[in-house]
């Protein structure tokens, strides 16, 4: 399979789990007031940020776990710094694409490295 059809693949389970997000929104919003007129969209924004850091985190952690299965130093360096990459993605809620992209490609590695383990 070639990486873009991976990266197309990852993109949308990721683009499913926003979808999701939105569908199954919260029966209870916490209404914020902005400009004169109750919020709704900020709520949503909030649970958008939470769906994004907590794919960084499941990412960091499996990468993590995967350190200790592997023996090449070279490897086990270039992981780290993927996790300190991951590390400085400060999500908000104006998701930027670049931030997208980090978790696109850290998810792409970590095929890889299951793959081969």
């Amino acid at each position: 399979m070639s990486l873009a059809i991976e990266v197309l693949n990852l993109a949308e389970l990721i683009a499913l789990k926003a979808g999701s997000l939105l569908v199954n929104r919260p029966s209870k919003f916490d209404l914020d007031e902005k400009s004169g007129v109750f919020d709704f969209a900020t709520q949503m924004d909030h649970e958008s940020e939470k769906l994004i850091v907590s794919e960084i985190e499941n990412v960091k952690s499996q990468l993590t776990e995967c350190l200790s299965k592997i023996d090449n130093d070279i490897i086990k360096i270039k992981i780290n710094e993927v996790v300190k990459q991951l590390n400085n993605v400060k999500p908000s809620s104006n998701v930027k694409d670049n931030q997208i992209m980090v978790l696109l490609l850290s998810y792409e590695l970590l095929k890889e490295i299951k793959n081969k383990l």
